[in-house]
């Protein structure tokens, strides 16, 4: 049976382990190998291998990719995760450093950042579970 319009279970755990695990690796890797960082791909890969990962579970259990509003949801879902492991990298970032350089931060270009980040990731989500394999 092929319905693709049931409701998307994630599995945040899995998710999650993906893509922190690959944000880990893209950050780390190129210093490691003494490369330049390319911070687009740390930026944009792991949401597409993640959701991948997810809509590729989802079209097994189904029997077809997921579609239309449940797909929108599923990649909202997703972002929703992946903004709250960049909150908490943030948060372990800011007590790094003094009080002096915190309160010297731009907080309003950051913020600006994070809503672009988030809708990054939301299309990027939503991308990775279209391009999931049918089985």
């Amino acid at each position: 049976m092929t319905d693709t319009t049931a409701p998307m279970q994630i599995n945040l755990m899995r998710y999650g382990l993906i893509y922190g695990g690959a944000t880990f690796v893209l950050a780390l890797l190129p210093q490691m190998l003494g490369l330049n960082a390319a911070y687009g791909i740390t930026v944009a890969l792991p949401p597409l291998i993640g959701s991948i990962v997810e809509g590729q579970a989802y079209a097994k259990a189904q029997g077809a990719r997921v579609r239309g509003e449940p797909a929108w949801r599923g990649a909202l879902i997703m972002a929703v995760l992946g903004a709250a492991i960049y909150i908490v990298v943030a948060g372990v970032l800011l007590m790094a450093v003094s009080r002096q350089q915190a309160v010297a931060l731009p907080i309003l270009q950051m913020l600006g950042g994070f809503v672009v980040l988030f809708g990054i990731q939301f299309l990027l989500n939503r991308l990775g579970l279209r391009l999931a394999p049918e089985r």
